[in-house]
């Protein structure tokens, strides 16, 4: 394994050889998350993370958000950019990350993010016409346990929105396959399989629906033949398990599959 140089020091809670999560604010660069390993600390001071050749080349300055693989309860993140890309010991690919200043900590089942695309839908109240609710179809490219950025057709004029997710059917079936296993540990066996007869299927799905959320913030991201698309940040008003499960199984499905190619967000959202 390569060793970090004197002249520069590696910021507090980062280590060489780390797995970490790279995904970018910039839908049009990537929407899925995109896993690295920190390989070395350059001699002019730069992180040297292995480069996934899925993404291509990649402008100077892009924006990145770099998150740490830590076994401890927290998550380890922080936001960079992109210098420039360079061959390490002249054969391992590497992008060369601005370090930062300081990394943040957080609460890892609020704020455990994995950037995907999925399918969703978004109401709020018409703030011109009290009583009206406003219901279009969205896409989530960037999902946690406490928010979640959106991408939608129509700008929200109220402050809050409810937001509904559309599970992936291998994520239902794995929370099925759990529920059973707990239930089938019961004394009562019978009971069990008597619970599981209802619709498990549907209680799952119930409970990424109808999400109340607080908007922080929305802008226009970019117009198409279909018109605009704008990108809304949302925090959950209360802290969301069933999202936090989700975005567990999905970074399961990231680490797996070891680099996810890119989806323009608005793809499914047609």
């Amino acid at each position: 394994m390569a060793k970090t140089n004197m002249r520069h020091r590696l910021p507090n809670g980062l280590r060489i050889g780390e797995r970490l999560l790279l995904s970018f604010e910039d839908p049009e660069i990537s929407t899925t998350q995109h896993l690295g390993r920190l390989q070395d600390l350059s001699s002019d001071g730069y992180l040297c993370v292995d480069a996934p050749s899925s993404l291509g080349r990649l402008p100077r300055g892009a924006a990145v958000i770099v998150r740490a693989l830590p076994k401890s309860p927290k998550d380890y993140s922080f936001s960079s950019e992109i210098f420039g890309r360079r061959r390490l010991n002249d054969r391992v690919p590497v992008l060369l990350l601005k370090p930062p200043r300081e990394i943040e900590g957080h609460q890892r089942r609020d704020s455990f993010r994995v950037a995907v695309t999925l399918k969703a839908m978004a109401k709020w109240e018409n703030a011109e016409e009290t009583g009206k609710i406003i219901s279009k179809p969205a896409v989530v490219t960037n999902l946690s346990g406490g928010g979640a950025q959106v991408f939608v057709r129509e700008r929200p004029t109220s402050k809050t929105l409810r937001l509904t997710l559309s599970a992936p059917e291998e994520y239902v079936a794995q929370a099925m396959r759990l529920r059973y296993a707990k239930l089938a540990k019961s004394a009562r066996r019978s009971t069990a399989l008597s619970a599981m007869a209802g619709s498990p299927a549907r209680e799952v799905r119930n409970r990424l629906e109808d999400i109340e959320a607080r908007i922080v913030n929305s802008r226009l991201q970019t117009t198409h033949a279909r018109g605009p698309v704008y990108a809304v940040a949302v925090s959950f008003n209360e802290p969301q398990e069933s999202c936090y499960n989700l975005v567990r199984f999905l970074e399961r499905q990231t680490l797996g599959k070891g680099v996810q190619t890119s989806e323009h967000p608005l793809a499914k959202a047609a």
